[in-house]
């Protein structure tokens, strides 16, 4: 999550597993909230916000470094998005590779994609001119790698539990074996 608790309380309303085409009448299906996007774009062009991200620049960077940044922290968020879809671009057309871009970024991609669907799903009213297409797609094809994964690890999980009450009851059994009478 974000440092910032009105932000944070806004995309806690969403179901991350509602999370497949962004656009509008999802999010607020998903959040149960028809006024989510008037409440996000409050937040994310709050004074406060835009206080954060100053604060984080000055942090880790130099004066020099920060120069390099967009002023605003709206306008951050709508660059990296822009550069963000190109590489999806690459990435959804499998030019990229996906199969070795996958293990190394699919943690922080998902989560932020979560976390700036409000940001991509406003812009989204139909399906005709929609917006972010490819970031759109890498999601809904990393989103269903990652479930497909954890179910794996879940039935392996489960698997080695039942391999290890097998163990402990052949072990108890061993060791409380009785002496053999004549």
């Amino acid at each position: 999550m974000t440092s910032n608790q009105k932000y944070n309380e806004l995309i806690e309303k969403i179901n991350v597993d509602d999370l497949k085409s962004f656009d509008t009448y999802e999010l607020r299906k998903s959040s149960n909230d028809k006024y989510i996007f008037e409440k996000f774009k409050l937040v994310l062009n709050s004074p406060q916000m835009q206080k954060s991200y100053e604060q984080v620049l000055h942090s880790r960077y130099s004066d020099d470094e920060i120069k390099m940044f967009d002023s605003q922290f709206v306008i951050l968020v709508q660059n990296t998005l822009n550069k963000l879809e190109a590489v999806c671009m690459n990435i959804s057309s499998n030019a990229a590779g996906s199969q070795y871009i996958y293990p190394s970024l699919h943690q922080i991609f998902l989560r932020d994609m979560y976390l700036l669907s409000p940001y991509i799903a406003e812009s989204n009213h139909d399906s005709i001119d929609k917006f972010f297409i490819n970031i759109i797609k890498v999601y809904n094809m990393w989103k269903a790698e990652h479930d497909s994964d954890y179910k794996k690890q879940l039935k392996s999980q489960e698997k080695l539990s039942k391999l290890r009450k097998k163990q402990d009851k052949e072990i108890k059994k061993l060791l409380t074996k009785n002496p053999r009478t004549v």
